[in-house]
């Protein structure tokens, strides 16, 4: 389902995303839909929902990654971009005062690029800590379903991008484009 937020609903958003992430790049004068669970600013897929937290897509890290972040060595990446989550031995460096449960971005060590968001599954400490096991919760990718989205997709096309095997290799041939642009591959 398409729908354009009223003035009311775009300042309630606007707020939301200003408390959760400090990100004030948005105004009132930006036109903002919301398709399925992906929120549009000016037409681009900026943000979307993933059980009811607002998420940036990486469209917008890529532009102004304000995010905490995780460094991860590059043999960590093709499983990153392949939707795994991100184990520990793969990680070079943990950003200061990330808390259990929140939004991350997992860059690259060689170009400082992010590859992939996240869930954090434990507090900075705790992970330093660590010498195996998962430390972020894979939740969007280069190459997934939120990446390639486009505005003009139909209503339900978060759900039919998920079992849809065309779009499934649209994406893949994309990803590969990507991958080849950042010289991952």
């Amino acid at each position: 389902m398409r729908k354009t937020l009223r003035n009311k609903e775009v300042k309630e958003l606007i707020n939301t995303i200003n408390d959760v992430y400090s990100y004030t790049e948005l105004t009132k004068k930006d036109k903002i839909e919301i398709v399925d669970n992906v929120i549009l600013i000016n037409n681009k897929s900026m943000f979307f929902y993933f059980e009811k937290k607002i998420v940036p897509t990486l469209k917008l890290l890529l532009q102004d990654n304000f995010l905490k972040k995780i460094t991860v060595d590059m043999g960590a990446i093709p499983y990153a971009v392949k939707g795994a989550d991100m184990m520990r031995p793969g990680v070079v460096k943990i950003d200061e005062d990330i808390k259990k449960s929140s939004i991350v971005s997992v860059i690259d060590e060689k170009h400082s690029k992010p590859v992939m968001v996240g869930i954090a599954l434990f507090e900075t400490n705790e992970m330093k800590n660590m010498n195996s096991g998962k430390v972020v919760k894979n939740i969007h990718f280069i190459g997934d379903a939120f990446f390639a989205f486009s505005p003009s997709f139909a209503q339900g096309a978060s759900q039919s991008i998920e079992s849809a095997y065309e779009l499934f290799k649209s994406i893949e041939n994309k990803f590969f484009k990507t991958m080849k642009n950042f010289n991952y591959i």
